[in-house]
């Protein structure tokens, strides 16, 4: 989404799960785009469970951006 690319496009199913499921291996972060978003993929894409976010936390960080953007919004309406 963040880039409009497929990941693994022409890559056959089985090196798919052979290369994420057996390997651990991952697709990859961009590296342009929106750093909130990116840094938000990083956090949901790590390989120790404890280290992902859960929902909760997930749903927290985003409705505060709004509220961060909704304030710039009100504040200066040409924002």
């Amino acid at each position: 989404m963040v880039t409009s690319e497929i990941p693994y496009l022409n890559t056959p199913i089985k090196d798919i799960i052979n290369t994420v499921g057996y390997e651990r291996k991952q697709i990859p972060v961009p590296t342009k785009g929106n750093a909130f978003i990116l840094n938000m993929m990083r956090g949901c894409l790590s390989l120790d469970r404890d280290e992902r976010p859960t929902f909760k936390e997930i749903v927290g960080q985003l409705q505060q951006r709004n509220k961060g953007a909704l304030v710039t919004k009100k504040s200066n309406p040409l924002v």
